[in-house]
């Protein structure tokens, strides 16, 4: 006659072995999955990285959506309310949200949305501003052109004078998001800069967005 076998019917000491082997497995693997799921991590970051640095392609917009960052956050290194700025820019379309984000990885912008909508600024922006994308904000001149630009997302004609005058922008942004050594290039890279692919290249508007953030 069969006899059905389960673990009440084994010794205490064979159960208390495989605990142990279970347990031993457990521990071994559970240093292996966590590498894993990192690993795993670490390649969609790239990814995204790389797919970031495909979608920029305006010198123009990247320019004012530093501009924008720079002068909505003058607390570096501290959380700012952001709510008015995060809620704008969620309404663009994907080639501004693209230029914007890449803005914020320049100027290492963190964002948090609780309790409110808060973006904090690294302390360092302005070396990283020169080192990532080759912008000097410690060359007075450099500085006192740039914070001329506009701050509202708005491209006019002294944001187009000042990203022909820095042709390399792009293309050290770009070199950055694919953690290559950033260098000036020696000629301007090709790049779409009349932001054909943006379909609004003024999104808010002069009207809209620029009354909504006025000077202060």
């Amino acid at each position: 006659m069969s006899r059905a076998y389960g673990l009440g019917t084994l010794p205490v000491a064979h159960i208390n072995f495989l605990a142990l082997v279970i347990s031993n497995f457990l521990l071994k693997y559970s240093r292996v999955f966590p590498v894993m799921n990192q690993l795993s991590r670490a390649e969609k970051t790239v990814q995204r990285r790389i797919r970031l640095a495909g979608m920029i392609s305006s010198t123009e917009v990247l320019l004012v959506a530093l501009r924008t960052y720079i002068w909505h956050l003058d607390r570096p290194g501290q959380w700012q309310d952001a709510e008015e700025l995060t809620k704008a820019c969620s309404r663009l379309n994907s080639g501004w949200r693209a230029h914007l984000t890449a803005a914020r990885r320049v100027l290492g912008i963190f964002k948090r949305l609780y309790p409110t909508p808060q973006l904090r600024i690294a302390k360092g922006y302005r070396w990283r501003l020169k080192r990532y994308a080759g912008l000097d904000l410690d060359d007075s001149e450099v500085e006192a052109e740039f914070m001329r630009l506009p701050h509202d997302l708005t491209i006019n004609a002294d944001v187009e004078a000042f990203a022909q005058a820095n042709p390399f922008l792009l293309g050290l942004t770009r070199n950055y998001l694919l953690r290559s050594n950033p260098r000036v290039p020696s000629s301007r890279p090709e790049t779409i800069n009349r932001f054909d692919q943006l379909n609004d290249n003024t999104v808010f508007g002069v009207s809209t967005y620029a009354n909504g953030y006025g000077s202060r």
